[in-house]
């Protein structure tokens, strides 16, 4: 009887958290937003670069801003 009351007080009690653990979920997707893409850039490079690249980033140093992305076709990359 004791081991019956344990075990469905563990139960309780795993449940508990696992609603607990759902709503802090929910609020941190609240706080998301997603970016939808509606233009395009194109700029072309030269011929040996293949711009239509996914992974692109942006990131400064020194003091100056840079676009970096990886040339899919070749195995240099741009920056």
């Amino acid at each position: 009887m004791n081991k019956t009351y344990l075990f469905i007080t563990a139960l309780f009690v795993l449940i508990f958290m696992s609603c607990q653990s759902r709503k802090k979920n929910n609020a941190e997707k609240q706080n998301e937003i997603e970016l939808v893409a509606e233009k395009q850039l194109v700029f072309p490079l030269d011929e040996q670069t293949y711009y239509l690249s996914k992974s692109m980033f942006q990131f400064e140093e020194n003091g100056k801003e840079y676009l970096h992305f990886e040339n899919i076709r070749g195995t240099e990359r741009s920056v």
